[in-house]
């Protein structure tokens, strides 16, 4: 899932990928003020996983790659990257943007349309962005390596950036109400759980996952005002209704810092 809401803007944004050549340092000095494209294409997209112990002759595959925010970051880490997305016109977008490697497949369709060109395959790291994939977790699970990862990439539907008035592509508070944005902590873990995982961690990447300049754990929490950098990119969609600091502060204080968070990063071994 990405923040582009439309074909249209995708679109848009694959022609101005096309006529920088693919080169997306060029493309964000020249469009640094604009959110979509910013977001898109920015080298901080990859620093929610960058910490991942990732060796040379890994094999990864990135579920809902989106424009391959993060597949340009792996095909420089590990051995092999397959990609699946459902949008044709996002795929093209990673195509280019990755063009000049040789280590990156991607499978455009969904997952469980593609299940069958993969469930002979295994790897050491299964990374889903944004949401659990439309096929059980079992049948992810079985593509993972004995001693491999489970990697969940999310936004918290709760998280105090969008009772901040934060909106992304929906209307605003939309996450809240709709559960159709972001996903739920506790139902994620059981998920995991009911699916045989039992070494699951949680992180928390700070302010969120795409512009992640910090992470956190329940080893190591923020402490009383640590939380003060809280703007991303530029542009984005959004009311500015209270300071997020004195709120976190207070959420520090509580213990509830978790609960509001506004991404996740869940990491299961297998």
């Amino acid at each position: 899932m990405s923040s582009l809401s439309t074909e249209t803007q995708y679109n848009r944004v694959l022609s101005i990928l096309q006529n920088e050549h693919g080169n997306t340092k060029n493309l964000i000095k020249k469009y640094s003020g604009e959110y979509d494209l910013v977001r898109e294409f920015s080298p901080s997209r990859s620093n929610a996983i960058a910490w991942l112990p990732f060796q040379r002759e890994d094999e990864v595959l990135e579920l809902n790659a989106g424009c391959g925010a993060a597949s340009e970051y792996l095909t420089h880490k590990v051995k092999r990257v397959d990609c699946v997305e459902e949008s044709e016109v996002q795929c093209q977008i990673n195509r280019i943007r990755n063009q000049s490697v040789h280590n990156l497949k991607i499978y455009q369709g969904t997952v469980k349309e593609n299940y069958d060109r993969l469930h002979n395959k295994r790897y050491d790291y299964v990374i889903s962005w944004d949401r659990i994939s439309d096929i059980s977790l079992d049948d992810i699970r079985s593509l993972i390596k004995p001693k491999g990862y489970m990697v969940i990439v999310a936004d918290n539907r709760y998280g105090l950036k969008y009772w901040n008035g934060s909106a992304d592509n929906m209307e605003y508070f939309e996450s809240l109400y709709s559960g159709e944005y972001g996903v739920d902590k506790d139902q994620i873990l059981q998920q995991l759980r009911d699916t045989g995982f039992t070494d699951i961690t949680l992180y928390y990447p700070y302010p969120d996952y795409r512009s992640t300049r910090r992470i956190y754990s329940n080893d190591y929490m923020p402490k009383l005002g640590e939380l003060n950098e809280n703007f991303y990119f530029g542009g984005e969609k959004r009311l500015v209704l209270f300071e997020e600091t004195n709120v976190y502060n207070q959420l520090i204080e509580q213990n509830k810092y978790a609960e509001f968070s506004n991404s996740y990063i869940f990491v299961a071994a297998n």
